[in-house]
């Protein structure tokens, strides 16, 4: 995660996801709706309110309730892709990385 102007790098881990329910918005989307623990530099935060959904087999998008988290993760959307473990091994990025 990084501030807007592209300042102040850091990471949250998102764990202990529990699911309180499942549903199909549309034809392309399973949405699973729960909890979560998410670390922040005060401590981990419990019972954030979090929804995860799988779009278009590879496509997830995560929503943490904002007022939980003391607006720091703001209120977008996370987005990120699924990759099989094969995508990665013969990605450029990869290989630069190795």
């Amino acid at each position: 995660m990084v501030k807007p102007d592209g300042t102040t790098r850091h990471t949250h881990a998102l764990t202990d996801f529990v699911v309180l329910n499942v549903s199909l918005p549309d034809n392309n989307s399973i949405l699973y709706n729960g909890t979560s623990t998410i670390s922040l530099q005060a401590g981990p935060a419990t019972n954030i309110p979090t929804s995860l959904q799988k779009s278009n087999d590879n496509v997830i998008i995560i929503n943490i309730d904002p007022e939980s988290v003391d607006n720091h993760i703001g209120k977008l959307p996370i987005y990120g892709i699924r990759s099989d473990p094969q995508f990665m091994h013969n990605s450029t990025v990869s290989k630069i990385v190795k």
